[in-house]
């Protein structure tokens, strides 16, 4: 497992998956229609200079010479809140699934917010998504759910979002 300070996924699903805008969302629900540009514009830039300017940390877990895993340490807060980062953007291409590659970087990725002097970490997920148990086994705790918070991937439908938070 790599420290990386600047990674891009090679594979678009693996970017569809992380709740990007898809190849086909229907304009219709209040979302643009979305194209493999749109998740690699959000990458290139929004990603990319928050990396290069030190407010977001990413970090991968490799398979060979694969990317296979990715998170992102939001590290710079608002005045009020310079004891806590967020992470954000789990990514774990579906073929390493339930292999424990997401743990690699996760883990990681608490060390590094530790190494910061963080006190907190939050992040919020899905409602009933594979990694709420993920984020739950690396001690993270439910701080509450707002319902109709995103759009699924797929823009058919809103789905609930679960706060969560870890002290360290």
């Amino acid at each position: 497992m790599h420290q990386y300070g600047a990674v891009q996924p090679t594979h678009t699903h693996e970017v569809d998956q992380a709740g990007a805008v898809p190849q086909e969302t229907p304009p219709a629900r209040g979302m643009p229609k979305g194209r493999h540009n749109d998740a690699a514009s959000f990458w290139l830039n929004d990603v990319l200079p928050e990396v290069a300017a030190g407010r977001r940390v990413m970090f991968g877990a490799e398979r060979g010479d694969t990317m296979v895993g990715t998170v992102q340490l939001l590290t710079a807060m608002p005045p009020n809140q310079q004891h806590r980062c967020e992470v954000a953007k789990m990514i774990v291409h579906p073929s390493a699934r339930r292999l424990g590659v997401g743990r690699c970087p996760m883990a990681r990725a608490i060390e590094h917010a530790s190494e910061l002097g963080k006190t907190l970490i939050t992040l919020d997920t899905r409602t009933g998504d594979a990694a709420e148990l993920l984020y739950t086994s690396a001690g993270f705790e439910v701080a509450g759910i707002s319902s109709d918070f995103a759009w699924d991937p797929d823009g058919q439908a809103r789905h609930a979002t679960t706060y969560m938070f870890r002290r360290i």
